[in-house]
């Protein structure tokens, strides 16, 4: 039993205990929300800090994927090459052009009917100018190909307009070959046009007239040596 005026040591500490308790945890809380709030500040300073560097290395590297693009577009339109034409059953491959004109090209049919090849012209312009004429004709089975180069006397040469094609190395030429056929069960007189984009890979002199014919059936091979020089009359046969 205690007297009056005495605090009960038992009630005393139950009743500050808990107090204290109550003090110590709103201390904890304020610092924890200032450390809260100075991470935060820091974080976003880092952040701001952080960002040029992340947009640098992005535009860096867009910039060296179009630089990338560019080159390649830019070196597949410096090389261009084409032969085709919209007429079916012919196709033309393997065409190179040299530095002064000159033209070699594997041609196919897969027609009806074999043929016979009796002049060919490159040209600028679609037309048949200029022409090299096969005064023996280049017969071509079906399905058969053929190497030309020219024929047995002249060499096939491309012209620009009038004047025979010359240009350096990565050069590109623009143009039509035209040749000129006849249909060997029909006996009627055709012309298949080839449209040609190609570039000076050479400057090959003069090369040496080779004509080569395969088929399914046959081959044949002939080859000349071309004269030293040609006049563009000449070079229609």
């Amino acid at each position: 039993m205690t007297g009056r005026g005495q605090a009960n040591p038992r009630h005393g500490v139950s009743a500050i205990a808990p107090h204290n308790e109550l003090v110590q945890m709103a201390a904890f809380t304020m610092q924890g929300g200032r450390a809260l709030a100075g991470a935060r500040t820091d974080g976003r300073a880092r952040a701001r800090e952080e960002m040029p560097v992340a947009r640098f290395w992005a535009v860096l590297v867009v910039a060296v994927l179009a630089g990338a693009i560019a080159a390649d577009v830019a070196f597949n339109q410096a090389t261009p090459n084409i032969c085709y034409t919209q007429t079916l059953g012919f196709a033309c491959d393997n065409a190179q052009l040299y530095g002064n004109g000159y033209l070699n090209l594997t041609l196919t049919q897969q027609t009806d009917a074999p043929i016979n090849i009796t002049a060919i012209s490159c040209n600028s312009a679609a037309v048949a100018q200029n022409a090299v004429k096969f005064t023996t004709p280049l017969q071509m089975q079906i399905y058969g190909s053929t190497t030309i180069t020219g024929n047995f006397v002249a060499p096939l040469r491309c012209f620009d307009g009038v004047e025979p094609f010359s240009g350096s190395i990565g050069s590109t030429f623009y143009g039509y070959i035209i040749i000129n056929y006849t249909d060997l069960y029909l006996l009627k007189n055709h012309s298949v046009t080839f449209s040609i984009v190609e570039t000076v890979e050479s400057p090959a002199p003069r090369p040496t007239i080779i004509t080569t014919s395969t088929s399914t059936s046959t081959m044949t091979t002939s080859s000349s040596t071309a004269p030293p020089y040609y006049a563009p009359g000449d070079w229609t046969g």
